[in-house]
């Protein structure tokens, strides 16, 4: 049987993720309570799993940051502030 982690099981808080021990795996029992080991599964003859996650951004060219800095601060904004999203009632950030 082949088992792939739940989502719930990679989360770990709103915008963190982490790697299980086992995130995909070969099982011989239904409910996937023990996993093969890679040397398991080879010896029984099932083929190696790779399991990958993909990510990307999207962004603005400099230009329309540059922009809509300016456009904030003609509105009595300062553009380097949360002075912004806390106006429109968006969640803040910290670093």
């Amino acid at each position: 049987y082949l088992f792939l982690c739940p989502i719930k099981d990679l989360k770990i808080g709103s915008s963190s993720f982490r790697w299980p021990d086992c995130p995909v795996y070969w099982s011989l029992a239904p409910a996937g309570d023990a996993c093969l080991s890679t040397e398991e599964a080879r010896r029984l003859g099932f083929p190696s799993l790779e399991l990958r996650i993909h990510t990307w951004a999207r962004s603005w060219d400099a230009s329309v940051y540059s922009s809509l800095s300016q456009f904030h601060q003609a509105k009595g904004f300062i553009p380097d502030s949360q002075d912004v999203a806390r106006h429109l009632g968006a969640p803040l950030f910290q670093l």
